[in-house]
């Protein structure tokens, strides 16, 4: 009897230690993750982490062939060039879609393109009969669907999860992003020095796939209500709000500082590599992932840490300190020095691109989200304004001197908007959180859409 009760009767210590990890990963993800416990937002997450994979794959393998076909920063400059100008005159269609069509729907029809773009070209490049033409129509029609498939994405978030998760779901989104930057330029790297670029674009198929697999799955916005009226009057609603809500309309001249100044510099990376650093393929891809390292810590950091008071200061202050950086990282000879101010760059890039979603995810109403998206994205399509000069400037004076300019400007604007969207900079987290609940934000919207009905 006793002798059996020993043996049925397991130690009294084994169970605490035994339940301690399932403990702990419930009291993590409670804590850091709990957007996770929806099943939307998880498919939203998987869907764009194999997306954005596949689209810095494109970024270092593009990168590098133009560079072996052409040894031209202003080729890098004008595939960038191809790749912006839909942004510029398709998001605005990509937020009308957003606000009348399926989400997802249109996630699915974007990442097909996508991937049949990428075969395209992986075969081209595997029969030798590659040439740069091709790359300016594939990067103009990867454009396109960026342009009508992010306003959806982006909304898609809010959708996904309780409003209280909405600032949580926006942090592991972003998540997706810069794991990818890290993922992505590595792999990418890795494949291009062991089977040749061709093998690169294969690879990129692979992450479309798997984005549209996870999509199809997403049920988020069955019951959102849809924008009603003509397509014009829908459209110059989402202007009318956007150019009579002031901590928006900050915001988007913020935007413009990294749309026009800092983001562009990142396309003349293989350039600077190669001629200023004299490296190789292997090496832009470390420093490229190096500035996807450091966005990861920067949406961690928002992840883990508690809700900013005042959301627009950070935003603002990012900007300044990215333009900043650009500055430092002209003067910089040295590969490992050059991989951190990178992650530095990268960071800071995430934290404000993070908080810039945030506060359109909570001070915009649900029926206007799409639309106020694709104003956001318009400024991104505004790249080639900043992108041409500076890769013209990269070709005649160099790299550095490119990104010594355009640190500066992005500087500059940053400087501009704290003195100037006070509403932005006053703005605290405690209204954000309010706005959507209180009447007058709904009225708002549909006031922009009556006035643009008249």
């Amino acid at each position: 009897m006793n002798r059996k009760n020993a043996v049925a009767s397991p130690p009294a210590t084994r169970q605490p230690l035994a339940s301690a990890p399932p403990r702990l990963w419930r009291a993590t993800r409670e804590r850091f993750l709990p957007a996770f416990a929806h099943p939307n937002f998880g498919r939203l997450w998987r869907a764009n982490a194999g997306a954005m994979t596949a689209h810095f794959v494109q970024f270092l393998a593009q990168g590098w062939l133009v560079v072996e076909l052409t040894n031209s920063p202003f080729t890098l400059g004008l595939l960038s060039f191809f790749m912006s100008l839909p942004m510029l005159v398709l998001s605005p269609v990509g937020g009308l879609l957003a606000d009348r069509l399926s989400r997802p729907r249109l996630l699915m029809m974007a990442q097909s393109v996508n991937g049949l773009t990428a075969l395209t070209i992986g075969i081209l490049v595997a029969t030798g009969a590659i040439a740069v033409w091709h790359l300016a129509i594939s990067a103009t029609l990867t454009g396109a669907m960026f342009a009508l498939s992010v306003p959806a994405r982006y909304a898609l978030i809010s959708e996904s999860v309780p409003r209280a998760l909405v600032r949580n779901a926006v942090a592991l989104n972003a998540t997706t992003m810069n794991l990818a930057r890290v993922i992505g330029p590595a792999l990418a790297g890795l494949i291009v020095g062991a089977a040749g670029i061709a093998a690169a674009y294969f690879t990129m198929v692979g992450g479309y796939i798997w984005s549209i697999l996870n999509v199809r799955r997403i049920d988020a916005d069955e019951h959102r209500p849809r924008a009603q009226g003509s397509p014009l009057a829908i459209l110059r609603a989402g202007f009318l709000y956007v150019l009579g809500h002031g901590p928006i309309r900050s915001l988007m001249v913020l935007t413009l500082a990294p749309a026009l100044f800092s983001y562009p510099l990142t396309m003349l990376l293989p350039a600077f590599v190669k001629q200023d650093l004299q490296a190789g393929v292997q090496d832009l891809g470390l420093v490229t992932s190096a500035l996807g390292a450091g966005a990861v810590l920067g949406a961690l950091a928002l992840v883990a840490a508690p809700e900013v008071r005042r959301p627009g200061r950070l935003a603002i202050a990012a900007i300044v300190i990215n333009g900043a950086l650009y500055v430092v990282l002209s003067i910089t000879r040295s590969l490992p020095f050059v991989a951190l101010v990178l992650a530095c760059v990268g960071m800071f890039q995430r934290i404000h691109m993070a908080q810039s979603q945030t506060i359109v995810q909570l001070l915009v109403p649900a029926h206007m989200r799409g639309r106020v998206m694709a104003v956001w994205m318009i400024n991104w399509g505004l790249m080639p304004l900043g992108l041409l000069p500076l890769s013209a400037t990269a070709e005649r004076l160099g790299t550095p001197v490119a990104m010594a300019i355009g640190g500066s400007l992005s500087l500059c604007v940053g400087v501009f908007v704290a003195f100037w969207g006070r509403q932005l900079w006053t703005l605290t987290a405690a209204g954000m959180h309010a706005a959507e609940e209180q009447p007058g934000s709904a009225a708002d919207g549909a006031a922009a859409e009556a006035t643009a009905g008249d």
